[in-house]
C-alpha cells in the first residue's frame, strides 16, 4: 500500500514537472509572453485531478493483472 501511495505521488510530481517545463519551454523558444498563476492554475488542477482519479484506478488494475498472471504462472 505504501509503495502504491509513493508510485502515484512520483507520477504527479513527474507530470508537475513536465508541465511547468512545458510552459518554460513555450516562454523560452517561441517568446510567448511568460505565463501567469492565473493562466497557468486550471492547467495544473485539470492535470493533477485527471491524475488523481485515474492514478489508482491503473495501479490497481495492474497489480490485479500481476496477480492473475502469478497464478497463472
Amino acid at each position: 500500500m505504501k509503495q502504491a501511495i509513493l508510485c502515484c505521488l512520483g507520477v504527479l510530481l513527474l507530470a508537475n514537472v513536465l508541465l511547468v517545463g512545458w510552459f518554460a519551454f513555450l516562454w523560452l523558444c517561441f517568446g510567448e509572453p511568460r505565463p501567469t498563476v492565473r493562466e497557468m492554475f486550471p492547467k495544473f488542477v485539470f492535470v493533477n485531478g485527471m491524475l488523481a482519479v485515474t492514478l489508482p484506478f491503473s495501479y490497481g488494475f495492474i497489480r490485479y493483472v500481476e496477480r492473475v498472471m502469478a497464478l497463472e504462472g
